[in-house]
């Protein structure tokens, strides 16, 4: 049994200076970067199935009126591997979606990731669709040969753009232009994606309301036609001949018919 025993320490202690002379390899991997999804609060989240974000500019006309084209909004990034004690640059470039129109975005030259950090947003630009209830996409993807980082996890490195200026039906209490005809042509005139969007921008100007208000505008014709948009209807006429005298073309639809109210 002794025997046994001296023997096994003897092939114990041979193998002891193999494994103390072995050494393990550094992590030396590149950091990686990788897409995230925004929240609601300006929070981070990692789904790599909704890298993407909807902006509908239908609304925007009640607040920023008829004139305004840009707005920005904002992606999430993260780098993958280590953090860096130097700012890490990232750069984004803008792909063609093929079954889509290409959306205008603008992305800046450079945005860095701050030395100890890890995560950012970063602003994009982005301009009204020309084409009113017509879906426009762009595809941000890094650019890599400009940035100091190399593709992150495969499923992570592109990031959806949708915008559209789609018209709400909903918040007319109609499901289309003929029921919008048979609701406020009366009171209104017949039905364009232009003057429905100007009514809007008209109301914020010469009352100060905003979205829901017009909203609440569109109900009361329904329920009290009195009080409805005929009592608003010398104020939206008002605003729309200011307009067209401070233009080089009266306001128009799409098609070049222009924008009428009755008694206009």
């Amino acid at each position: 049994m002794r025997t046994i025993k001296y023997i096994l320490l003897l092939c114990l202690t041979a193998l002891l200076p193999s494994c103390n002379e072995e050494e393990i390899a550094p992590f030396s991997a590149e950091r990686g970067i990788n897409f995230l999804t925004l929240d609601a609060y300006g929070g981070f989240v990692d789904n790599y199935q909704s890298l993407s974000t909807t902006v509908n500019f239908y609304k925007y006309y009640a607040a920023k009126g008829m004139a305004f084209t840009d707005t920005t909004t904002k992606v999430g990034v993260q780098l993958e591997g280590l953090m860096s004690d130097q700012p890490v640059n990232i750069r984004l470039k803008v792909l063609a979606d093929e079954d889509y129109p290409l959306a205008e975005v603008t992305v800046p030259g450079d945005s860095a990731i701050a030395p100890g950090e890890y995560r950012r947003t970063i602003t994009v630009g982005i301009r009204k669709p020309e084409v009113a209830d017509t879906e426009y996409r762009a595809i941000l993807t890094f650019d890599y040969e400009n940035s100091d980082v190399v593709p992150g996890t495969k499923e992570r490195q592109q990031y959806t753009i949708i915008l559209k200026d789609e018209t709400n039906w909903e918040d007319m209490y109609v499901t289309n232009e003929d029921e919008w005809n048979s609701w406020y042509a009366e009171y209104l005139g017949s039905y364009g994606p232009v003057k429905v969007r100007f009514i809007m921008a008209a109301l914020n100007e010469a009352k100060g309301y905003g979205y829901d208000q017009v909203k609440q505008i569109y109900n009361l014709t329904q329920m009290m036609p009195t009080y409805g948009f005929s009592y608003y209807l010398d104020d939206i006429i008002a605003v729309l001949n200011e307009w067209n005298s401070t233009h080089d073309e009266p306001l128009a639809e799409a098609d070049g018919t222009p924008v009428t109210f009755p008694n206009n």
